[in-house]
């Protein structure tokens, strides 16, 4: 199994080592590359499998298959980030449509 690189995304690596416990296995990581795009190479070339943030199918290649597990299989948190020193109106913009929204955001974050 190839799973990124632990300190870059130390959530993420340990959400899936977690949902191998939780599913009664212990994976046998093979490596953890730096980037999403070296993982996702390291797939097509056939040096193990992922599992990977659904955001991560975008780099894809025709020659790799991605499958989604069942929703409530595992979930982590994701976080907002911008700049310090202002806005661009765009960015503005985006925010306020989170907040706008936040009470929705809350619902579905419950719900799971």
């Amino acid at each position: 199994m190839l799973v990124y690189y632990r300190e870059a995304a130390p959530e993420i690596y340990d959400a899936i080592t977690l949902l191998c416990q939780k599913a009664k296995f212990s994976p046998r990581i093979v490596d953890t590359p730096r980037s999403w795009q070296s993982l996702l190479t390291m797939v097509e070339a056939e040096e193990g499998i992922a599992l990977i943030p659904h955001c991560v199918q975008y780099l894809r290649s025709n020659d790799i298959v991605f499958r989604r597990l069942r929703e409530s299989a595992c979930h982590v948190d994701a976080l907002i980030v911008w700049r310090s020193k202002g806005l661009t109106r765009v960015q503005q913009s985006f925010l306020d449509l989170i907040r706008s929204r936040r009470t929705e955001f809350q619902k579905h974050i419950n719900k799971t």
